[in-house]
């Protein structure tokens, strides 16, 4: 009886081992069972790169600021049309910007357009590029990318402090937005 309740002892454990080990996933990322080959997501095949211009005049009444509009193909695409789409207050000095007319770009091919802007008030200000286009396998699509653009008195300085970001508050006479 000693002999039997040993092996039954170690046949336990051997089956407790055998729960705890790593059982194989039941699909891949692939979509291929047992494949180990990590699947990465495509990304539109035109990349929109806003960001002020280094010249930028911010007074407390608003100001005026160059707007750096960069977009790069990645594989060739055609009829791309871009607008700038621009809140109450800011309004664009001209618009170089091919929205009544489209173009083309061949693969990795960058383009710079700059855009002056002038606002009306101090305040912050969310700026769209939109554009639309065709790839090289004849799929439309239309994106948005966007950033915004604050004239007037700088945002508060922030401080990180015991785990929390801190920033100092706001006087009603100056709201957020």
């Amino acid at each position: 009886m000693h002999r039997a309740s040993r092996s039954t002892l170690i046949a336990l454990s051997f089956l407790c081992l055998l729960r705890l080990w790593p059982a194989p996933p039941a699909s891949s990322p692939s979509g291929r069972p047992g494949s180990g080959v990590a699947t990465i997501e495509p990304t539109l095949p035109l990349t929109i790169d806003l960001r002020p211009g280094p010249a930028a005049e911010s007074r407390a009444g608003g100001g005026r600021i160059a707007l750096e509009v960069e977009i790069e193909a990645g594989p060739d695409i055609s009829d791309l049309s871009l607008a700038l789409v621009l809140p109450d207050g800011l309004r664009a000095e001209e618009d170089p910007l091919p929205s009544d007319h489209t173009i083309a770009l061949r693969m990795a091919q960058r383009r710079l357009y700059v855009v002056p802007l002038i606002a009306a008030r101090a305040g912050v200000f969310p700026v769209q590029v939109e554009a639309s286009f065709r790839d090289d396998q004849g799929r439309t699509f239309r994106t948005r990318q966007g950033i915004d653009l604050r004239f007037g008195p700088p945002r508060p300085e922030g401080r990180s402090h015991a785990g929390a970001y801190e920033v100092v508050a706001v006087p009603l006479q100056e709201p957020g937005r």
